[in-house]
């Protein structure tokens, strides 16, 4: 699997995008903001099958470019099922406190849960609910699929 981090957005978060190499499927994690340097990183990564846009928590600066990404690619934007409310509420997403802007950013195609996989090509994504920075934080680590 490549992964290229990046830093996004006005407090330059970590985002990250996967690709199985077996399988050129993607991934990508946090886009917190999107830009013409993101939109580059995207194209020239080598993988254009973006299956998610996996995000840990619904806070603004991990979620901004959400639906550019969703446009660019074409992929399903999933967060832990207690966040998802998050993303359409500019006091929870902090976007209105932070900003000013108060955002809301789309609908979850998929609420994720915990222990569940998510599959990318032949890597796994275990989500891991950790409460307490958000009510629905969650890490996701991989590993490769069962053969």
């Amino acid at each position: 699997m490549s992964v290229k981090r990046i830093s996004v957005g006005e407090l330059g978060t970590n985002c990250y995008i996967y690709c199985d190499d077996a399988t050129g499927r993607c991934a990508i994690i946090d886009p917190g903001d999107f830009d013409d340097y993101l939109r580059t990183v995207i194209e020239k990564f080598g993988c254009d099958k973006f299956d998610y846009i996996l995000l840990t928590h619904c806070h603004f600066d991990h979620v901004g470019g959400v639906q550019k990404v969703k446009e660019l690619t074409g992929a399903k934007i999933a967060v832990f099922l207690t966040d998802a409310p998050g993303l359409r509420d500019m006091f929870v997403n902090l976007s209105a406190p932070f900003t000013g802007r108060g955002e809301v950013y789309p609908k979850p195609d998929v609420e994720l849960v915990d222990r569940e996989t998510i599959k990318v090509g032949e890597t796994e994504f275990t989500v891991m609910h950790t409460p307490g920075h958000t009510v629905g934080s969650c890490c996701l680590p991989t590993s490769p699929a069962a053969a």
